[in-house]
């Protein structure tokens, strides 16, 4: 029983570290190692955060069908489909005179 009681005690008195920390006397060195420090845990949080949002956008392509070598399929249209959409105007006629390799 006397064991805890003097941890107990024991831990009382101790500092924490954050209050040894700020007690440290500072210097340009220290200041700008502190500056960088703060500067690097923003960079790692954007970071994180453009990470996060690549990966949605993957998994939103690849959910969505769509890949990297392309957006899909292109649509094929038999010859009388094709006939059917030129008469009505729905294919450009510059589109169907145009020569494709």
């Amino acid at each position: 029983m006397e064991d805890v009681s003097q941890e107990t005690q024991e831990k009382e008195t101790q500092p924490e570290a954050e209050e040894v920390v700020e007690k440290a006397p500072s210097t340009p060195i220290i200041d700008a190692a502190k500056a960088e420090n703060d500067r690097k845990a923003e960079l790692l949080k954007q970071e994180e955060e453009l990470l996060t949002r690549r990966e949605k956008i993957m998994a939103n392509k690849a959910l969505g069908g769509l890949t990297e070598a392309g957006n899909g399929a292109e649509e094929k249209l038999d010859p009388k489909d094709f006939a059917k959409k030129l008469e009505q105007g729905e294919i450009p006629m510059d589109e169907f005179l145009s020569v494709k390799k």
